[in-house]
């Protein structure tokens, strides 16, 4: 499971698989994964929560690393990073990349001069500044 959580029931509800992923110091999480032909369609949310579940859909024979990165980006990080508050530092590294790609020379050296965590973030990453130049 990963990230603290760990499995707490199973329940198999006419083909579908529901479980609960409890945290000693978290909200637990609850999945329901839903097999539909070649597919298998993730549906998560934080438990007793009223917001509208995640939806994550990999199909049969995709390579592992293809579906932990799918699940990370599509399902954990939104779920994990809820709670966290909204800075450049808690960003996750995979969307700090795609972010600073983004900016501008001038904006690049700007931000590295605010902190040490971004000036290594921005100033000692070589990819960063090969996708930019």
């Amino acid at each position: 499971v990963g990230h603290g959580y760990q499995n707490e029931r199973n329940e198999d509800l006419s083909g579908l698989h529901k479980l609960r992923y409890i945290h000693e110091r978290k909200q637990s999480i609850l999945a329901v994964y839903v097999p539909l032909q070649q597919h298998l369609v993730t549906y998560v949310t934080v438990d007793g929560s009223n917001d509208s579940p995640i939806k994550a859909t990999v199909q049969v024979g995709m390579p592992v690393a293809a579906v932990q990165a799918k699940i990370d980006y599509l399902l954990l990080y939104p779920l994990l990073y809820r709670q966290c508050l909204p800075t450049l530092e808690s960003t996750p590294p995979e969307a700090l990349f795609g972010s600073l790609c983004g900016l501008s020379i001038p904006a690049l050296a700007s931000l590295g001069c605010t902190c040490r965590s971004m000036s290594a973030s921005v100033l000692n990453d070589d990819l960063v500044w090969l996708r930019v130049a």
